[in-house]
């Protein structure tokens, strides 16, 4: 059993101008509170370059659920790229936009429930999410960015 003083790292912070995260480490949760866009982040692992800027990552391989706490409109980019253990994802109806990356490398993910309202996928969004079987797209969606699905 894991422990807030186990961790090194915050449980929790601003994820956006009226957004917040909290990381649950009795349910392994991640819950998502306020309204409004979450920031876009970034992630390079390039020689000599390293930018990680997603505030929960330390705990992306522990995330298997994200729980939706108020009216999130946007997803950031590379927001849960790389959470391995994250099995499904049912968007808010709010959400009308997922930024690049946003799931991409999520390989236990089958299950995502996008909401109706939603206009945009971007680049990558979905990539190598090798356990993802289908998603059902509504007809709201206006466009999905290049290798949205890749892998």
């Amino acid at each position: 059993v894991r422990t807030a003083q186990e961790s090194s790292s915050p449980l929790s912070g601003s994820c956006g101008e009226n957004l917040t995260w909290k990381f649950d480490l009795d349910t392994d949760t991640l819950v998502i509170s306020g309204s409004g866009a979450m920031m876009d982040f970034e992630i390079s692992d390039m020689p000599k370059i390293h930018v990680n800027t997603v505030p929960w990552y330390q705990f992306k391989d522990l995330i298997t659920s994200v729980q939706w706490d108020g009216a999130v409109t946007h997803i950031g980019n590379f927001a849960f790229t790389g959470c391995q253990s994250l099995k499904e994802i049912a968007l808010p109806d709010s959400v009308t936009s997922v930024g690049s990356c946003a799931f991409s490398g999520c390989t236990s993910l089958t299950s995502v429930t996008l909401p109706d309202a939603i206009t945009a996928i971007e680049y990558a969004t979905f990539s190598r999410c090798t356990g993802l079987q289908s998603i059902p797209l509504p007809a709201s969606l206006q466009s999905i960015g290049n290798r949205a699905f890749l892998g």
